[in-house]
Parts: structure tokens; C-alpha cells; sequence
């Protein structure tokens, strides 16, 4: 469809980094500006499960692992609970150390599958845990506009020709994802509204981007101005096996 690409080699960057690629955890205020951006919906949103505390917020649950942030506007209501009990990652950080990791009872949210999202029972305000490789930047999502506001958001426009990057995907978030080459060279792909997924699993009725699964990226090259670093909105994801 898109006929020869360029490599974006721009856009690699050592095994073991890990950019972050959006804006930190949601704290009521704007997205922090970059040309890959769209700051208007008023809401910061977590990547890759990195939020703005030092130690991650994240529950594991059948296997997988959910990264906490926080909604612009209101969630659903809080529905049934689940089972099993998801496991609490210890918090290792001596700022803010949490000691062993627990159980801890988990609720879905009405409408939404916990395939995808979880509540801690108890939790209140708009925290939610997400599973990592479900983008709730695609309209789709059923938390879509909870985190975003508008269909057409967020809109990362990138610039320059399309090029592409092919390998596996590395810690998948949840609004992006890394693409590691056969050399462990791993480059940071941002996930927008526009965005199409192709061949993907589906989770929760959602494209699931597993851990390791084979795919092409189709994008545009963009800057974070917070990091100075560059990475690559897509415009089209294949998953390819």
C-alpha cells in the first residue's frame, strides 16, 4: 500500500533504554508540548507504564501486566470484582518504598472488559489500570474518551516522508511500544488516533500488540521536547507473526 520505505534509522536507540515517549501520569494539567503532540485534551497519560512517581503503579493479572494512570474526565462505574486477585509489584524506591509485593482484589469497570482495564477495589478518583499493548489513544477503546476527549485525539502529525522500521515488539504501553531490530537496537514508536493496526489479536475487542510478536511500522519521524529525542508516530502497524 505504501510501496518502498526508508529505514528510520534516526530512530533507533540503545537496547535497554527505554524513551519516554508521551507525557507522565495524569496530574490535571496539560500535555507537556512537543511537535509530536496534541496537548488540548488537558490530561497527561503514562507510557509504557512509567508514571510520574519514581516507583511504577502497576498491578500483574492472568499473566499480564497493567499500568496504572489517570483519566482526564470520569471513568465508568466501578462493576463486579474479578478473579483471581491481581499481584502489587513491591516498590523498591527508597523515596517512596512499599515493601513486599501483595494480593490486592480487582474490579472491572461497566462496558469495559478487565481483559483490558482493572480497578483496585477501594481505589477512587479516575485511576485505572491498563494492560500494556491495548492503545487507549485508538478511538476505539472503550476508555477512549475518558483519557482523550475527542475522536480525532490525540494527534501526533510527525514530520518528513514516511518511513518504516521492522522487528519485534519490546514493552509494549499504552499508548506506545518499542521495535526491536535482530541487533536489540529498539526504536520508539507513539501510537495516535489515526493510527491503523493491522493483523493484530484481538483483546477485550480491542488489537492486542503482544510482547514479541513480528511487526512493520509504517510513520513519520517527530520530536519530544521534553527529552529531545526522536521518535516515530505511526501511521499504519502490520503485525506480520
Amino acid at each position: 500500500m505504501f510501496g518502498t520505505m526508508n529505514p528510520c534509522e534516526t530512530f533507533r536507540r540503545r537496547p535497554g533504554r527505554r524513551l519516554v515517549v508521551n507525557a507522565m501520569c495524569a496530574l490535571g494539567v496539560g500535555l507537556i508540548a512537543s511537535s509530536c503532540g496534541d496537548g488540548a485534551d488537558g490530561a497527561r497519560h503514562a507510557v509504557g507504564g512509567v508514571p510520574a512517581a519514581s516507583c511504577r503503579s502497576a498491578l500483574e493479572w492472568m499473566g499480564h501486566t497493567y499500568y496504572g494512570d489517570v483519566t482526564g474526565r470520569g471513568l465508568p462505574a466501578t462493576g463486579a470484582a474479578v478473579a483471581p486477585s491481581a499481584r502489587q509489584p513491591a516498590c523498591d524506591d527508597t523515596n517512596n518504598a512499599s515493601g513486599a509485593a501483595a494480593k490486592v482484589s480487582v474490579r472491572r469497570l461497566v462496558g469495559v472488559s478487565p481483559e483490558i482495564a482493572l480497578r483496585r477495589s477501594g481505589d477512587t478518583g479516575r485511576l485505572v489500570f491498563l494492560i500494556g499493548g491495548v492503545f487507549t489513544a485508538l478511538p476505539g477503546h472503550p476508555l477512549h474518551r475518558a483519557f482523550w476527549g475527542s475522536r480525532s485525539r490525540p494527534y501526533r502529525p510527525g514530520q518528513g516522508r514516511r518511513c518504516e522500521v521492522r522487528g519485534r515488539v519490546d514493552r509494549p504501553g499504552v499508548n506506545d511500544l518499542g521495535i526491536a531490530d535482530g541487533a536489540g537496537e529498539v526504536s520508539s514508536v507513539a501510537i495516535d488516533a489515526r493510527t491503523v493496526i493491522d493483523g493484530a489479536p484481538r483483546r477485550g475487542g480491542q488489537p492486542f500488540l503482544r510482547q514479541g510478536a513480528t511487526a512493520r511500522v509504517v510513520g513519520r519521524r517527530c520530536t519530544d521536547l521534553e527529552t529531545g529525542g526522536e521518535r516515530l508516530t505511526a501511521v499504519r502497524v502490520t503485525v506480520l507473526g
